[in-house]
C-alpha cells in the first residue's frame, strides 16, 4: 500500500472506533467559540476536533506498528509477516505467510482508546471475516483470524466482556482469535520507535 493508503486506512480506523464526543480536544481559551457553555457542555472550536483527530491517526499508525513488531516477534520462525498489504481493494494490517503449510493468519488491529460501541464491535468482527473470504479467493490459501485489540489497561475488561457477548450474538462464519494488549506496556516496550 501507498503511504497515502495506509493514511487513509488509519483516518478509517479512528472514525470507526472513536465516537465524535470520544474526542479530547484541548481547550482553547482564546477563542470564544471554545470552551464551557452555560450548561456545562463543552463546546469545542474545529480546529481543535480536527487536531485531535490527527494526532489520534499517527497514534494508531504508531500502535499498529508496534504490534506488527511484537507479533514479528512471536511468529518469524513459522511464517513470514508482511504489513499494510492490499488485496482486491481491502486492505490487511498483516499477514502472516506460513513457511510450512498453506495456512495463513490475516491480523487485524484496533487501538481502542475508549469502550467501542456494539454495532463498531459488529462491524469490526464482520468485515475481519470478509476480509479472510477474500484472502483465501485471492491467495488461494486457507486462513485464520486475529483481531490484536489495544486498550489501556484500565478498559481491558470491559471491551474483553463486550467482544465476548458481541461474538456470542453474531453469526460469525469464521472463528476469529482475540489478543489483547495493554497500550501502557505496549509503549514502554517499544517507546524508542
Amino acid at each position: 500500500m501507498s503511504a497515502e493508503e495506509i493514511v487513509n486506512k488509519a483516518s478509517f480506523e479512528v472514525s470507526e472506533t472513536e465516537a465524535p464526543f470520544d474526542i479530547d480536544p484541548v481547550i482553547n481559551d482564546s477563542n470564544p467559540k471554545s470552551g464551557i457553555d452555560e450548561k456545562g457542555n463543552y463546546k469545542a472550536k474545529s480546529q481543535d476536533i480536527c487536531n485531535s483527530h490527527i494526532n489520534h491517526i499517527f497514534d494508531y499508525m504508531k500502535v499498529e506498528h508496534m504490534c506488527f513488531m511484537e507479533i514479528k516477534g512471536q511468529y518469524r520462525k513459522r511464517y513470514n509477516l508482511q504489513n499494510n498489504v492490499k488485496i482486491n481493494n481491502m486492505e490487511y494490517d498483516f499477514i502472516a505467510v506460513s513457511k510450512y503449510d498453506n495456512i495463513d493468519i490475516i491480523f487485524e488491529v484496533k487501538y481502542l482508546r475508549s469502550i467501542p460501541a456494539p454495532l463498531a464491535i459488529s462491524n469490526m468482527l464482520y468485515r475481519l471475516t470478509k476480509a479472510g473470504v477474500n484472502y483465501e479467493n485471492s491467495a488461494h490459501r486457507n486462513f485464520r483470524l486475529t483481531l490484536i485489540i489495544v486498550t489501556p489497561k484500565k478498559n481491558i475488561d470491559l471491551i474483553k466482556n463486550r467482544i465476548n457477548q458481541m461474538q456470542n450474538e453474531n453469526d460469525i462464519h469464521a472463528p476469529i482469535k482475540i489478543e489483547y494488549f495493554v497500550e501502557e506496556e505496549l509503549l514502554s516496550k517499544y517507546n524508542n520507535i
